[in-house]
């Protein structure tokens, strides 16, 4: 059994950009936050958990299925908050603009594609974010929710949606380590004429 997910990956120079808010940020915190090391960061689509290896080739033609299917499109990472709220804080994390409309129906498309697979659909409504920090309920900070509003204006580089990937999730004392175990890159031609 492999511990997997399905998710978006991001550039580097996203990833350099959370790593520099998360270090604004850190001062502010308290110990209970355990930051999400920058390299990790994505956007999941679907946690599948601990699969048999035998099902993965399985996976991997679904998602190479619904690859085909979808054209390339684009995702700003802007603002930041926590959820569930205030008064209990678990993650925080880093919201997404752009084409949220294509990102929701590949959620979609994916959500329907591996219920026929026998996973079992999220039961909370999508919300695209990337988390930065996770935390084990703690009570309203007043210094960090002070530092996060100056933060709500943050906003990272554009990036293009153009593949999607099967990650291995495996969890160590300190953190979680991910692994591309494959992808699939989008086949049909993107709507946009823009250079980024």
């Amino acid at each position: 059994m492999i511990r997997t997910f399905i998710a978006i990956d991001l550039p580097e120079s996203v990833k350099k950009d959370l790593k520099t808010l998360q270090n604004s940020l850190i001062p502010s915190a308290t110990k209970e936050i355990r930051w999400v090391n920058p390299e990790g960061i994505h956007l999941t689509l679907k946690f599948l958990g601990d699969v048999e290896l035998n099902r993965i080739s399985e996976i991997e033609a679904v998602i190479a299925d619904i690859s085909k299917q979808h054209k390339p499109f684009e995702l700003t990472p802007q603002g930041c908050g926590v959820f569930p709220s205030w008064k209990s804080i678990r993650v925080i994390w880093v919201g997404l603009v752009g084409d949220l409309d294509p990102l929701k129906a590949l959620y979609a498309e994916i959500e329907e594609r591996l219920e026929h697979l026998g996973f079992a659909r999220e039961n909370r409504e999508f919300t695209p974010h990337l988390t930065i920090g996770r935390a084990k309920n703690i009570s309203r900070s007043e210094k960090l929710s002070q530092t996060l509003a100056k933060f709500t204006t943050f906003k990272s580089s554009p990036f293009v949606v153009d593949e999607i990937v099967l990650f291995k999730s495996t969890l160590t004392p300190s953190r979680a380590i991910y692994q591309k175990l494959s992808s699939a890159s989008f086949d049909l031609p993107s709507s946009h004429d823009k250079n980024i």
